[in-house]
């Protein structure tokens, strides 16, 4: 039984989430909504900073990236006011495409809804309605939330003579928006943790710019709720047809790994219902891709239908209510996990007029054998990037540990000086790196035999054996001399597939690079 928890909170000051696919070269555009994936940051880096969450956190962290725990988008609420004067919530989505109105004529400018009409021609465009809509008595009201920006300069890469002073805007979403989102929790395990952390009061950041004084939030109201409800969904069953509303950004993948759009096939399915078509669509695309400055990395990229594109879907059967709260609650495609995938059955789309304006206890590792392909997919992602941040975390201390053991009095500071002029050369050719070692290492014991035929000089050979132990780690190896756990999986991946050789490769001469650099800097 899942656990729906809704909440709304308030920014008080400025937040900005950058949006990379609309940001250009000294310009940061920011999204005009909290992307679930910025909660999903915010919860994850408060469960792992937790020490009384320590145990569970490392048994069970990788349900926090499946589709077990989904952290969907927060959109924009407005205030009303009723009869009485007392002040209420409404919630807006996105505004859903097909409407669109002539260009010039003033005479022409009717607002037509093409995905109900099917007609269209070339004298017509998209309708200017605002980012975010509501509808109420057969009219869509639509709204825009408050946008700032600020100038900055770039000092580091100001250059003296030039009057070029490396300039760059930011965008923010001003303070005092109000924003509702959902949590849907299918594991317990962090369920209560996470409701602690969204109780009416508490205080999150949120985006980026933290520390210069952005991102702060409030929670105004969390509650637990029976599922994901919209004023402006369907209630009933809905027998041959329906208007189907992306409510975030959406893309599906075919039984192949491949992406399409809508899998209709998939689709049929779910809504129990055959011969599943789309008769007419109003759509947008956008590249979803990102930037995660924990792992320094960008997150894969990919094509998807954008939030608000709507789809007349013709199909054989009824699609009823109880599938409609299903599919709503589960959401569609790749990417759940984020906020992505959320979709909504429209209820009158088709009369619809544009209007201008932690638990104590033993902690049991749980199993996460069925998983989806898009869970595991996720998962292969983060495991690998979180190990290779373990792994890089834990060199410091050993190159501290054992840096000694690349030491000698007859082994000069220049003859590892040039060790490390090859492993910095050869960094991302470890075959070639290691032969190239090989050989010089090699030739100097044979030019030193040759030199000192009389006494024995054994400390190229321990050098070389040293240097050899390094490059010749396995990874299980590597992990013991690191004082990494080395179980069988890490976030349900098998070990084996967190490293390629190259990435191995990589990380031994890192090791080797970091002991020759300490060691004359030590002067040993």
């Amino acid at each position: 039984m899942a656990r729906y928890l809704k909440y709304i909170i308030e920014n008080e000051e400025p937040v900005r989430i950058a949006d990379d696919s609309r940001s250009q070269s000294g310009q940061t555009e920011t999204l005009h909504y909290i992307a679930g994936s910025t909660i999903r940051g915010v919860v994850i880096s408060a469960i792992a900073a937790d020490e009384a969450m320590a145990e569970t956190f490392e048994c069970n962290k990788q349900v926090l990236f499946t589709a077990k725990v989904r952290f969907l988008n927060a959109y924009p609420v407005i205030r009303m006011k009723g009869e009485n004067k007392l002040e209420s919530f409404r919630e807006l989505m996105p505004v859903p495409l097909g409407f669109y109105e002539y260009k010039g004529n003033a005479d022409e400018k009717t607002i037509q809804n093409v995905v109900v009409s099917g007609n269209i021609d070339s004298a017509m465009k998209r309708a200017r309605i605002g980012d975010f809509a509501y509808i109420e008595n057969g009219c869509i009201y639509g709204t825009s939330i408050r946008i700032g920006s600020d100038l900055k300069i770039k000092k580091k890469l100001m250059k003296k003579d030039e009057d070029d002073r490396a300039v760059f805007r930011n965008q923010y979403i001003e303070r005092g928006c109000l924003f509702a989102g959902y949590i849907v929790l299918e594991d317990e395990t962090f369920a209560d943790y996470i409701a602690d952390m969204f109780t009416t009061g508490k205080v999150l950041y949120l985006g980026n710019g933290k520390s210069a004084g952005s991102g702060r939030c409030r929670v105004l109201s969390s509650d637990d709720v029976t599922g994901i409800s919209y004023a402006d969904a369907l209630d009933e069953d809905k027998p041959d047809s329906c208007y189907m509303m992306l409510m975030s950004d959406t893309v599906m993948r075919k039984e192949d790994g491949e992406y399409c759009g809508l899998d209709l096939g998939s689709l049929a399915g779910m809504f129990d219902v055959k011969d599943l078509r789309i008769e007419r669509c109003a759509t947008s695309s956008r590249n979803v891709c990102g930037y995660n400055s924990t792992w320094k990395k960008r997150t894969p990229s990919v094509n998807m239908y954008q939030k608000g594109s709507v789809f007349l879907l013709k199909y054989k059967g009824t699609l009823t209510k109880e599938k409609m709260a299903y599919v709503m609650g589960r959401g569609i495609g790749i990417r759940r996990n984020e906020g992505f995938g959320q979709v909504l059955f429209l209820k009158g789309y088709e009369d619809i007029v544009a209007y201008s304006e932690a638990k104590s206890g033993v902690i049991m590792k749980k199993d996460y054998s069925e998983l989806t392909d898009d869970d595991r997919v996720c998962l292969e992602i983060v495991a690998k990037a979180s190990y290779r941040q373990k792994v890089e975390a834990a060199i410091p201390q050993y190159i501290l540990n054992n840096y000694s053991i690349i030491g000698g009095n007859k082994v000069s500071n220049n003859v590892r000086g040039v060790l490390e002029s090859q492993t910095t050369a050869y960094r991302y050719q470890f075959k070639e790196a290691k032969k190239v070692i090989d050989n010089y290492l090699q030739h100097a014991i044979e030019k030193q035999k040759r030199m000192r035929v009389q006494k024995e000089h054994t400390d190229f050979i321990r050098l070389k054996k040293a240097v050899d132990g390094i490059l010749n780690l396995s990874q299980s190896s590597l992990e013991k001399e690191l004082g990494i756990n080395s179980a069988e999986t890490y976030m349900t991946i098998p070990r084996e597939q967190l490293l390629t050789d190259q990435e191995l490769g990589e990380i031994k001469l890192t090791i080797l690079t970091g002991m020759i650099r300490y060691h004359n800097k030590k002067g040993a």
